[in-house]
């Protein structure tokens, strides 16, 4: 099994991000430049979303031309309209009578706590990340795009937490894609494979030292401190024919990821959301591309924390020490 490093590695799929580096807030946009299948799964019950009805396998139109995940909050959903202007500039978009339509989910993290509130991803910066998508030569993990305000581990406030970032990895299994794209944002701590924890809460914003965040809320010592600074996008794309229900399925394996890596997952102050896109024509068994799917997505959280370099005040997983036994 060979390992591509970025959802861009797949063929017609472009990526691209635009941010304010000073802000700590960005935007990162993925196109479908020949349209895909897809669909999605909310795992949060505080998402901040726009369009993701097209993203259901009951929506009358099939074919999808992008996704924006953007941080501002419900602000940064204004970068999806650049994105969208973006590809209708180029001539990407659903035909109607009239005119070219782009069809673009849009997603968004709360970041609005460690960098600059008042300077957000705005219309300009998601046409300038669709239009970056088109000249990207690289495609760097970590403090980028959507992920430049991105932190984990929340419980006990934001000064407390760890910085996060965008994390990417993929795999060919023969001539089956899959990769795999996640703006880690969540309220818990993120445990790596082994089940040490690789960013989550300090004891204090001076410390290095690791708390077990969900330890302590089952011990009843502490409860979340910061109801509204989180949320986790996951992007599945790969080259399997898939209908949008298989999609959605695959979305929901996704999710499998996140609640194995993130300790508490899916809290009542995380709005997570998973799209799988569908962008090939691969005749795959659907749990196979499963399978890997959450392979990726776990990979894709790890790199997320891993290549992810001090901001805002906040270190990241390098000097980081377990919690006391």
């Amino acid at each position: 099994m060979k390992r591509i490093r970025t959802i861009a590695d797949i063929a017609t799929v472009r990526l691209g991000h635009a941010g304010d580096a000073d802000a700590l807030t960005g935007c990162s946009v993925a196109i479908f430049e020949e349209g895909a299948v897809a669909a999605h799964i909310a795992c949060g019950v505080a998402s901040g979303s726009r369009e993701l009805p097209v993203f259901t396998p009951r929506h009358g139109v099939e074919r999808v031309h992008g996704v924006c995940f953007s941080g501002g909050s419900a602000f940064g959903l204004a970068a999806a309209n650049g994105a969208m202007r973006a590809l209708e500039e180029r001539g990407i978009g659903h035909a109607t009578s009239a005119a070219r339509v782009p069809l673009i989910a849009g997603a968004v993290i709360y970041d609005l706590a460690l960098g600059d509130p008042l300077r957000r991803p705005d219309e300009a910066m998601g046409h300038l990340a669709a239009n970056a998508a088109f000249d990207a030569e690289s495609h760097p993990s970590g403090n980028v795009g959507a992920g430049l305000g991105a932190t984990a581990g929340k419980l006990l406030g934001v000064a407390c937490a760890t910085k996060t970032g965008i994390g990417q990895a993929g795999v060919v299994a023969d001539e089956l894609e899959v990769a795999a794209l996640v703006v880690l944002n969540p309220v818990g701590d993120v445990r790596d494979i082994d089940g040490s924890i690789i960013a989550g809460a300090r004891k204090s914003p001076a410390s290095p030292r690791l708390v077990d965040s969900a330890a302590l809320i089952r011990s009843g010592a502490h409860a979340v401190a910061t109801p509204d600074h989180n949320t986790t996008l996951v992007l599945v794309v790969t080259n399997a024919r898939l209908d949008r229900g298989l999609c959605q399925w695959i979305g929901e394996q996704a999710a499998v990821s996140l609640a194995r890596a993130i300790e508490p997952p899916f809290t009542r102050h995380d709005g997570d959301v998973a799209i799988c896109a569908s962008v090939g024509d691969h005749d795959a068994e659907p749990h196979r591309v499963g399978l890997l799917a959450r392979e990726v997505v776990t990979a894709a959280i790890v790199d997320a924390c891993r290549q992810a370099q001090p901001a805002g005040g906040l270190p990241n997983w390098k000097t980081l020490e377990q919690p006391a036994s």
